[in-house]
This record gives structure tokens, C-alpha cells and sequence, in this order.
């Protein structure tokens, strides 16, 4: 039987703003809230957090259960599993030293295909090679100064993939057509997703959620680029 990954997403532009991450928080805590309750029908006062040995936040009860979030540039992500699994969103034009975090970051292998890739794309491709290391980093629980034990990925059509024999899965998304996701799943293949796409109200501190008809995801595993 495959596992099946709950994953819910929002975007609030508004929220873009340095000042106004203490409300993202809140909103990605209260999303997490949302879709656990409803993965695990259960109330948000039945749910209790704690943390692993690594720091990593994890829910202790119910127990069996696993959850990650991320969020960037107004927009936030939660998935839920009952296996070990990291998200890492990123918006795909950030702005940073790719360069130089590709050579401390990554291994030989991944920057010689990253030097190889197209005038225009490198930057492109280094943000998505640096989402799909915070997913395991994530996943794994050890913490970005682990990330050099994280596999070596891969590129191949569109995404960056693991080795074909590996035992975990690693999915890379498009969202919103500006935003990049990376889902790692530990130990297990070929996971069923489900997504589900939701607008969010606050209302003197206390956000609610309406679903969406549609989430506006598009699969990086099977293109034959990226711009």
C-alpha cells in the first residue's frame, strides 16, 4: 500500500513583506492545524507538539503521524504523512550568491551539472537543486550542518531526481507559476499526493480557510525544462 501525503497550500502577496513574518507564522501554524485536523479528524485542542532530539518539531499526539511546513515570499506549504517527509518551498527568481552556495553546499557531481546548464538557467536550477536538499535535510531531522550527507541528485528533464534504486522519493513542483516545491518522503516510493489549495481570513487574530476547486500545481518530474 502507498502512502498518501496530505499537502495544503496558500498564498497571502500581502504577506511578503520582512515585517510581517511573525503573521506568516502564524498563518503556516494555523494552516498546519487545519489540514492535520482534517487528515486526522480530530479537534486542534486533540493535537499535541513537541520536538526531536535534533530540534526538528514533530506531533506527539496523535502519534504515527508527520508533518513538515515551509513558506516564502507570501506563501506557505504544509504536508502531512505517516511517513518522515520534508517540504521546502522557495520563490524561484530569490535573489542570493547561488554560486557561491552551490560550491559550499553541493557536491562535485551536482555543480559539474549545474556549470553545464544552459546561459539563463543556472540560477534557476540552483534554487530548485537547493529546495530538494532542505526537503531531506528536513525530512531526516539532522539539520542544514547535515546537508552534506544528503544524496546526490540527478539532473534529468526538469527536476532534480534521486538515483533510480534509491528507497525514498523526491517530487519537485511548480506552484503558482513562481514558486518551487520539493517533497522528500523517507523510506518509501511512489507516494499518492493530495493537494489541496485554500484561501485564508483572519479575524482578530484567528484565521479560517476556505478550499479552493483547484490547486495550481504543476509537475516538474516529466518536462523537458525550466525557465
Amino acid at each position: 500500500m502507498h502512502s498518501v501525503v496530505d499537502i495544503a497550500i496558500c498564498r497571502k502577496p500581502a504577506l511578503q513583506a520582512r515585517g510581517e513574518q511573525q503573521t506568516v507564522r502564524a498563518l503556516a501554524h494555523a494552516l498546519r492545524d487545519h489540514l492535520l485536523c482534517q487528515r486526522l479528524a480530530c479537534d486542534p485542542t486533540d493535537l499535541d507538539f513537541g520536538e526531536s532530539e535534533h530540534g526538528k518539531p514533530i506531533l506527539v499526539y496523535p502519534a504515527g503521524w508527520h508533518f513538515n511546513l515551509s513558506h516564502s515570499h507570501g506563501a506557505i506549504a504544509v504536508a502531512v504523512a505517516n511517513d518522515p517527509l520534508g517540504i521546502d518551498l522557495e520563490y524561484a527568481q530569490r535573489q542570493a550568491n547561488w554560486s557561491a552556495i552551490a560550491k559550499r553546499q553541493f557536491c562535485e557531481q551536482e555543480n559539474v551539472q549545474l556549470d553545464a546548464s544552459p546561459a539563463g538557467l543556472r540560477n534557476a536550477r540552483t534554487v530548485q537543486l537547493w529546495t530538494a536538499k532542505e526537503a531531506w535535510v528536513k525530512a531526516s531531522g539532522v539539520g542544514v550542518v547535515g546537508m552534506d550527507r544528503a544524496p546526490t541528485l540527478a539532473w534529468r528533464g526538469a527536476s532534480w531526481q534521486l538515483e533510480t534504486d534509491h528507497c525514498d522519493t523526491l517530487q519537485q513542483f511548480r506552484l503558482w507559476d513562481d514558486m518551487l516545491l520539493s517533497v522528500h518522503v523517507l523510506k518509501t516510493t511512489k507516494p499518492q499526493l493530495r493537494w489541496h489549495e485554500f484561501a485564508a481570513q483572519e479575524d482578530e487574530g484567528v484565521w479560517s480557510f476556505d478550499a479552493l476547486a483547484q490547486a495550481k500545481v504543476e509537475s516538474l518530474q516529466h518536462q523537458d525544462g525550466i525557465s
